[in-house]
């Protein structure tokens, strides 16, 4: 009466072979071991508890995990009803299928409304595997679909947080220009609160001296949507002061969700004003190196020419665009001075006490003109190059040598005259 025997050979051939949990609820033991047949040879391995009331429907889901739930209608003290809200209120999403004798439409309909999944009469039960692997099946996907929603709302919760969070301004603008969406942080760094900005053209806050290039950027961002574009410019604290903000944005227009041009952008006012800072301190002692009057280098660790000024181009014959991070200050030295000043090269940078400061060396110029040089040299402090400056020595030299040759020539002369008055005495 439950179902023909060719019925039940096809729910065999369709087997599973999954290992279940069903709780059920029915009063009578017979047609609990019918139900349970019946689901075994659907291909199904069955674990089942049977419950008759509302305190053992409770104490089985407070202490198991249940895969469905297969309940009568018709039993005296437990309704259909009073089983679908105790379940419910386990917090629990699992098959609730209605097995009866007897039952009518308003009944079904009010279950269904209840949250039954579906019901089948104790005659039809050859619709009941069929249904069970439907609900199992369903309930997989709503379980995997609420997961699904868990780490996408997680996800969402984490990037608000970083956004929200960030040192940095996150912003989104639209193919007009438009900011759609820009992150709290604007409010420490331009002292704007983000629906101040939100519907207001992003080049209202830009110097009118950047906007041209800010634009230019912005057209190639819809030409090459794929590449990052880095921009630097002034923007207007809401105090009327003026914040370097360095942006890196991509084009995302045809992102759903983002549509628009996505910004990272930081302050950088500090490190402009470094900037700014070093390139005065530097025009300022390229300024005192090229006007010291005397020949100057720097020299790297490598021994190369990393700076020259005016007075070295002079006293080299070369350029400086041929001496400055090409030239060796090893190609001016004559060969029998080389070792020495190498050592001394290398000393300096171990042991700058250890070496001489000044000291006289022989140079070779551009023409392989060789001049006498005296030389000052230290170490630059924090780096490892050192300052040289070069004074030339070469006539100074040359009139000592012609001094000298003139006392001797003096002192022959004396030991003539000496040697004739001995030889002829006066008188």
């Amino acid at each position: 009466m439950y179902s023909t025997e060719i019925e039940l050979q096809i729910l065999s051939n369709q087997k599973l072979q999954t290992m279940i949990k069903i709780l059920i609820i029915e009063d009578s033991e017979n047609d609990t071991i019918l139900l349970v047949d019946t689901i075994k040879k659907g291909g199904f391995e069955l674990n089942y508890k049977r419950v008759e009331d509302h305190q053992e429907m409770n104490n089985a889901l407070e202490n198991e995990n249940w895969d469905a739930v297969i309940s009568d209608c018709a039993l005296p003290h437990f309704s259909v009803q009073e089983a679908l809200k105790l379940l419910h209120s386990h917090g629990l999403d699992v098959p609730f299928i209605i097995v009866s004798g007897v039952i009518g439409e308003e009944d079904a309909v009010e279950s269904l409304k209840a949250g039954a999944h579906d019901f089948i009469l104790k005659d039809k039960l050859a619709r009941l595997v069929p249904a069970l692997k439907r609900e199992l099946n369903d309930a997989e996907t709503r379980w995997k679909h609420r997961q699904a929603e868990q780490a996408l709302k997680k996800t969402k919760e984490k990037f608000q947080a970083l956004i929200e969070n960030s040192s940095d301004i996150i912003q989104i603008i639209d193919s007009e220009g438009i900011i759609r969406y820009i992150s709290p942080s604007v409010q420490r760094i331009l002292g704007y609160k983000p629906e101040e900005l939100i519907g207001k053209t992003s080049f209202d806050w830009i110097h009118s001296d950047d906007r041209p290039a800010v634009a230019e950027e912005f057209q190639k961002a819809f030409q090459k949507p794929d590449e990052l574009r880095i921009t630097v410019c002034r923007c207007k604290h809401k105090d009327g002061t003026w914040r370097f903000l360095e942006g890196t944005g991509i084009n995302r227009l045809d992102l759903p969700g983002v549509n628009g041009f996505i910004s990272n952008i930081r302050d950088v006012t500090e490190s402009k004003r470094a900037e700014e800072k070093l390139r005065e301190s530097e025009d300022k002692y390229r300024t005192i190196f090229e006007n010291t009057g005397t020949a100057t280098v720097i020299v790297e660790k490598d021994m190369t020419i990393s700076l020259a000024n005016n007075e070295f181009e002079k006293l080299s014959g070369f350029k400086k665009k041929e001496i400055e991070g090409k030239k060796s200050w090893t190609e001016f030295v004559v060969k029998e001075d080389l070792d020495r000043l190498k050592e001394r090269h290398d000393l300096r940078r171990k042991n700058p006490a250890a070496t001489l400061k000044s000291y006289e060396f022989r140079f070779v110029d551009k023409n392989k003109k060789v001049k006498n040089i005296h030389l000052f040299i230290d170490m630059i402090p924090g780096t490892d190059q050192s300052v040289a400056s070069l004074q030339d020595i070469t006539e100074r030299k040359q009139a000592e040598e012609a001094l000298k040759k003139k006392i001797n020539q003096i002192e022959r002369f004396n030991s003539e005259i000496c040697s004739f008055v001995a030889f002829y005495p006066v008188g």
